[in-house]
This record gives C-alpha cells, structure tokens and sequence, in this order.
C-alpha cells in the first residue's frame, strides 16, 4: 500500500548532529506533552556513526532567554487570593505568552516536574536538566530537551561516570547535585536537585 506521510513545515522543525550510541534518544522520545518531539532522522552519514536528528521547532525559544525577554512583564498578585488562584492546566495559558504571573510560572514547574517523573519512571536519568534545555512553545507549555548526557539505568537506582585519565566529560557543574560533583554519581535524585 501507499505510505502516509505527514508534511511538515520547514520552520516547524529543528536538525540536530548527534552521535549514535550517546543519550537516550530511543528511550525518551515518546509522546509526552513536556518532553520535545523527536520527528525523525536522516541516515546518510550513518557509516561515520553519526545522524541528522530532526525535532519539533520551539517557536519562544529555551526558557532562560524566554523569562529574561519577558521578566518586565511579569504581574504580581495584587491580594493574596489572587496568588492562589486556580492553577492552570499543563496546555493552558496565553497564546501570545507574553505575561508572566505565579500562575504560570507554577504551571511551568509543573510541567518540568511531570515530565522528570515521566523519564524517572522509564529508569532514564537526564544529568543535565538546566533551564537553557527547557524550550517553550505556544499555550505556556513547556518541553524538555538535550538528552545528550542521558543515560538509562536499568538494574541500578544510580550510576557512576567512571573517567579516564584523559577523557574529557563536560559536565556543568552549576546545577548538578552535591553527589554528582564529589564522586561523580548520578541518580534521578540529582535530577531533582537539578531541578
């Protein structure tokens, strides 16, 4: 039969090197609404062992940028009551997200938060979650990417990166746990940290 396949538009997707065996591309890239969409691969240069990685497009950009772009629009809650108003839904907010409030930036770790469970659960631990690897996209959503320094726990709850003498391992050592930067050990506790 014919195959469908489904166009998408040049602007609505990102191309990223990888290099095959790091991450934990085939793990992580399922469906989750807070973890960036994996669309596809290009397999030319598969011989040299890398391929191209295609992504969905993140229109707002990572999420540092997003809140120092948007800080001097942030709308404080006038009473204490407006502070603790309903909390949106993970696909709720302002299409233009251009307004920050407790509301959304609430909604934003929730999302964060949703999605690093989901990857705890799939025994996956991410080693770098920083907020220049969450992306944002349109409704206040937010996504998850740069699983590059991924790695999959399978019989152990954590895991130790054992290296040689000269290896070189860029870690960011600014937002990685107390464990992770004394012996090198990463868990999805250190995730947490992370976070």
């Amino acid at each position: 039969g014919m195959s469908k396949e489904k166009a998408i538009a040049k602007d609505q997707l990102i191309v990223s090197e990888v290099i095959l065996g790091q991450g934990a591309c085939s793990v992580i890239y399922r469906e989750h609404p807070n973890i960036l969409r994996f669309a596809g691969a290009v397999i030319e240069r598969i011989q040299s062992g890398t391929f191209l990685a295609v992504f969905e497009f993140s229109p707002f950009g990572n999420l540092h940028d997003y809140l120092t772009k948007y800080a001097g629009n942030y709308v404080s809650p006038s009473s204490e009551e407006d502070l603790h108003e309903r909390i949106p839904p993970v696909s709720a907010g302002s299409e233009l997200n251009m307004n920050l409030n407790p509301s959304v930036l609430i909604s934003f770790c929730k999302q964060i938060a949703t999605a690093m469970a989901y990857i705890a659960q799939k025994k996956v631990v991410h080693r770098d979650l920083a907020i220049r690897n969450i992306l944002v996209f349109h409704n206040n959503v937010v996504k998850i990417t740069d699983f590059g320094m991924s790695k999959q726990l399978y019989e152990v709850s954590n895991y130790k990166v054992q290296i040689q003498k000269y290896e070189q391992v860029r870690l960011r050592w600014r937002s990685m746990a107390i464990e992770s930067l004394r012996s090198m050990e990463f868990s999805s506790k250190s995730d947490v940290w992370s976070f």
